[in-house]
């Protein structure tokens, strides 16, 4: 999936092709919607989102995740 994403290819012309399950095509919406009601910033579920389904390139997806500026993630 992965990889023809990154080829270019759209999410509904990999899944005609496909006979087996992908993981993550199902359950990325999901996490996306239980994170904005837990308040939880989770950049990378964002992206993916934008590349399944708003038809983000992938290229695009990964640079702009480069491009975050680094800090602490969590402060156990």
């Amino acid at each position: 999936m992965g990889e023809e994403l990154g080829k270019g290819r759209s999410l509904k012309e990999i899944t005609a092709d496909m006979t087996e399950v992908a993981e993550g095509i199902n359950t990325t919406r999901a996490v996306k919607k239980l994170a904005g009601r837990l308040d939880v910033e989770m950049p990378i579920t964002n992206e993916v989102q934008a590349v399944l389904y708003e038809g983000k390139p992938a290229g695009e997806a990964a640079a702009e995740l480069m491009r975050r500026p680094l800090r602490v993630e969590a402060n156990w």
